[in-house]
C-alpha cells in the first residue's frame, strides 16, 4: 500500500479544460463563392434579360460577393484576431493602392466598367485652346466651304446622310496594300465625328472647360481656326464633350453643342455669323447632352430641342438664326433629324425618345407620330423605297419596318411590317445594299432581309461601333478602334482585312473624304490615306 499523500493542487490542475483553438470555419466562404457562382450564371442564362443588365448586376454581384468575404474575415472565419486585422489592413492598402492609381472610370459599349490608370498615356491638353486660337490668327486663307460637292463628306453619315459612299471601290487587302497613315495627334474629348470638304475637316471637342469646333487640314492635322464657347459637359455613363457633327454648306459651318448652343460659323476664320441657345429657347437639356447633327432643309437648319408644348423640333433661318417654326412634343433622343418622301410627301423625320415623328418641313407641323422604343433611342432610321422606314434601338427594344400610307384627305397611317429583335443597334447607324441591312446588334454584325425583318448571318464580335458601306464592302469602325473590312453579301460573314487605327474606345463615326479616312475617338484623331481599287 502506498502511504504517500496525494498531491491535491496537482490533480486539481490536471483536471482543469485544456484551451484547444478551433479550426477556421471555411464553409462559410465557400458557400459564399459557390452561390456568386450559381447567381452569375443564373443572369447570363436566364431568357430574355438584357445584355446590359446582366453585365451590370454581375459587377454589382462581384462587390457584393467581396463585401461578404471580407465580413466572413472579420466575424466568421475563426482565424486569430491578429490574422483578420492584419488581413484587413492587406485588403485596406491594396484597396487604396489600387483607388490612388485609377485616374477615371469609364464604360464600354455593353457597360463593362473600365479602369483608366494614372500611367495610361493621355493627351496634354492644357493650354491647347490658346495654342489652336494662335493658330487661327496665323492661318492663311483657303478654308472654302462655299461649293460641296458629292465628292465631299459634309454632314453627319456623308453626302447622303446614309452611311454609304457611293462611286468608291475600296483594295480589299490591307496586308498587300496598306494604308497610310498621314498624322495622328491628341484631340478634345467627345463623339462628334469630322465633317469634309475641299481639303478640310471639321468637328467639334471639349478641352478643359471649354467647347470647340476646329478646323483641320486634311493632309496635315495643322489646326486652321477654332471657334471656342464657355460650354462643357461630362456625366457617366456616357463621358464628356459634344456629340453632334458639323454640316457644312454655303460658306458655314453649322454646329450644335451639347449643352444646346447652335451655330453659325464662317469657313475661313470659324468667326461667328449666329449664335443661339436652343435650350433656353424653349428646348429641355437631354440626360446625356444634345446630340442631334444640324440638318439644312431648304433656308432652315434643324435641330431636335427636345422641349414639350410644341417644342421638340426646332428650325431657325440659316442665313439669320432668327427661329421660323418649332412642332411636336417629344423629348430628345440621340438621333439626327432626315429628310425623306414617304407616301409621297416631303418631310422632315426624327427618331425622339419614345417614339418616331414625320413633320412638315415648311411649318414643322407632326404630320404622323409612331411610339418607339424608350428614352435611349440613338440609331438612325432607314428610309425604303417610296413609303417604309426601318427603325432599331438598343437596350433590348429591336428592330422594325414601318410603313407609312395616307388616305383621301392626307391623313397619315404608321403600321408595322414587322418587328423583331434581330438587329438592336445601340450606338450603330444601320446601312442599307439592295435588299439588305447591315448593323450591329448589340456588337455582332448581322445582315438582315429588309422585307421579311428575317436574320440572314450574324457574326463578328466589333462592339459598339461603326460602319459605312463602299460598293460592295462594309467599312467597320470596331469600338475597340480597329478597322475592319467585311464583304456586303447576304452570303455570309467575310472578314477581309483589318488595322489598329486607334487604340481606345471608339464611339465616333469615321469620315471618308476622296481616298482619306478620317477617325477619332475622345482622346486622339488620325488620317490614313486608304488604298483605292482601280481594277476594271
Amino acid at each position: 500500500m502506498n502511504d504517500q499523500p496525494l498531491d491535491y493542487a496537482n490533480v486539481n490542475a490536471a483536471a482543469e479544460p485544456v484551451s484547444v483553438r478551433k479550426p477556421m470555419r471555411v464553409w462559410p466562404a465557400i458557400a459564399i463563392c459557390v452561390l456568386a457562382v450559381l447567381v452569375l450564371v443564373g443572369f447570363w442564362v436566364w431568357p430574355d434579360v438584357l445584355r446590359q443588365n446582366r453585365i451590370l448586376l454581375s459587377q454589382l454581384a462581384c462587390i457584393i460577393v467581396a463585401a461578404l468575404l471580407i465580413v466572413w474575415l472579420l466575424f466568421v472565419s475563426r482565424l486569430p484576431g491578429r490574422t483578420r486585422l492584419m488581413a484587413f489592413g492587406g485588403l485596406i492598402v491594396i484597396a487604396a493602392a489600387v483607388g490612388g492609381s485609377i485616374r477615371r472610370i469609364e464604360y464600354s459599349g455593353d457597360m463593362w466598367l473600365v479602369p483608366v490608370w494614372r500611367w495610361s498615356p493621355e493627351a496634354d491638353l492644357a493650354g491647347a485652346i490658346t495654342s489652336a486660337e494662335s493658330a487661327a490668327k496665323t492661318a492663311d486663307d483657303g478654308v472654302d466651304f462655299t461649293r460641296i460637292t458629292d465628292d465631299d463628306y459634309p454632314r453627319f453619315l456623308g453626302p447622303r446622310g446614309d452611311g454609304i459612299i457611293p462611286g468608291v471601290s475600296l483594295a480589299p487587302d490591307f496586308s498587300a496594300h496598306p494604308p497610310e497613315l498621314l498624322w495622328r495627334q491628341p484631340i478634345g474629348r467627345g463623339w462628334s465625328s469630322f465633317a469634309v470638304a475641299n481639303g478640310f475637316a471639321v468637328t467639334q471637342e471639349q478641352r478643359d472647360d471649354k467647347e470647340l469646333v476646329v478646323c483641320y487640314e486634311v493632309a496635315t492635322g495643322r489646326v486652321r481656326w477654332v471657334h471656342t464657347d464657355d460650354a462643357s459637359f461630362d456625366k457617366p455613363p456616357s463621358g464628356a464633350g459634344p456629340r453632334a457633327t458639323p454640316t457644312l454648306a454655303d460658306s458655314r459651318v453649322y454646329t450644335f453643342g451639347v449643352t444646346g448652343i447652335l451655330n453659325c460659323l464662317e469657313d475661313a476664320t470659324g468667326e461667328p455669323v449666329w449664335s443661339v441657345n436652343v435650350v433656353e429657347d424653349g428646348g429641355k437639356m437631354s440626360a446625356w447632352g444634345k446630340s442631334s447633327s444640324p440638318l439644312l432643309v431648304d433656308n432652315l437648319v434643324v435641330v431636335s430641342a427636345g422641349g414639350t408644348d410644341g417644342n421638340s423640333l426646332v428650325a431657325y433661318d440659316r442665313y439669320t438664326g432668327e427661329r421660323v417654326w418649332r412642332g411636336g412634343d417629344r423629348r430628345s433622343g440621340y438621333a439626327s433629324a432626315l429628310v425623306a418622301t414617304l407616301a409621297g410627301v416631303r418631310q422632315i423625320v426624327i427618331l425622339n425618345a419614345n417614339g418616331v415623328t414625320g413633320h412638315d418641313p415648311t411649318d414643322g407641323h407632326v404630320l404622323w407620330d409612331h411610339p418607339w422604343g424608350q428614352s435611349i433611342n440613338v440609331s438612325q432610321p432607314v428610309p425604303i423605297g417610296d413609303d417604309q422606314l426601318f427603325v432599331s434601338t438598343g437596350y433590348g427594344e429591336g428592330c422594325a419596318l414601318l410603313r407609312l400610307a395616307t388616305d383621301d384627305d392626307g391623313k397619315f397611317t404608321v403600321t408595322e411590317t414587322w418587328r423583331n429583335r434581330n438587329i438592336k443597334a445601340k450606338f450603330t447607324n444601320v446601312v442599307r445594299r439592295g435588299d439588305d441591312l447591315y448593323g450591329l446588334d448589340d456588337g455582332i454584325l448581322v445582315c438582315l432581309d429588309v422585307g421579311t425583318g428575317k436574320r440572314k448571318w450574324k457574326r463578328g464580335r466589333y462592339g459598339h461601333g461603326q460602319a459605312l458601306l463602299f460598293d460592295n464592302v462594309l467599312l467597320i469602325q470596331a469600338e475597340s478602334g480597329d478597322v475592319v473590312l467585311v464583304d456586303a453579301t447576304p452570303e455570309g460573314h467575310h472578314e477581309l482585312s483589318r488595322f489598329p487605327a486607334l487604340d481606345a474606345k471608339t464611339w465616333n463615326h469615321p469620315a471618308y473624304w476622296q481616298g482619306h479616312l478620317l477617325v477619332r475617338n475622345d482622346q486622339e484623331a488620325a488620317c490614313y490615306r486608304l488604298p483605292i481599287n482601280t481594277a476594271e
